[in-house]
């Protein structure tokens, strides 16, 4: 400003003078280095906390996931749980017993050969799986056991000839 008032006066500012603003700008400088030392500082500091935060819940995920397989394992038992994890041997063909375990159980519920969707066997006990998505489990003289009843039309093929024809959604309606 004095600067400003020596110009418009014409006259040239003294040598104190010149030293008393570049003090100032000085001054004015250093405190600006200052502020974002600070600021830097400040940031470097939560860029610290959240990196520890992170860690912090990586572990704890890392410990809720051992709980989980442990009460798991409690749960169902070492030896289900292992074969709930191994993938059967999908590759291997099944033995005539098997077969006729399985070919047994469809008789008792019912099912023909082409609604079934999937089979296996499963600790001693054919599992079928129908088109109509009905699980069923079956043991060799289970049927007198516990009085089982053939599966309806619907359970083992998934259609339902009795439905009400709908109207399409969308689209024409077809024929």
């Amino acid at each position: 400003m004095a600067k400003d008032q020596k110009a418009e006066g014409g006259g040239q500012m003294s040598d104190r003078e010149i030293i008393a603003e570049l003090k100032t700008a000085n001054q004015g400088l250093a405190d600006a280095v200052v502020k974002a030392g600070k600021e830097r500082d400040d940031t470097q500091a939560k860029v610290e906390e959240l990196t520890l935060a992170l860690k912090r819940i990586a572990e704890d995920r890392d410990q809720a996931l051992a709980k989980c397989e442990e009460l798991t394992t409690a749960l169902m038992g070492a030896e289900k749980w292992a074969g709930a994890v191994v993938v059967a041997d999908e590759d291997r063909e099944l033995t005539e017993a098997e077969l006729a375990l399985i070919e047994a159980a469809c008789d008792a519920y019912g099912i023909d050969e082409e609604s079934v969707n999937s089979m296996r066997i499963e600790e001693g006990a054919a599992v079928v799986v129908t088109k109509g998505g009905s699980r069923i489990r079956y043991r060799r003289g289970d049927e007198k056991a516990k009085g089982f009843a053939p599966l309806s039309y619907v359970q083992v093929t998934g259609v339902n000839p009795n439905a009400k024809k709908r109207k399409p959604i969308a689209g024409k309606e077809r024929k």
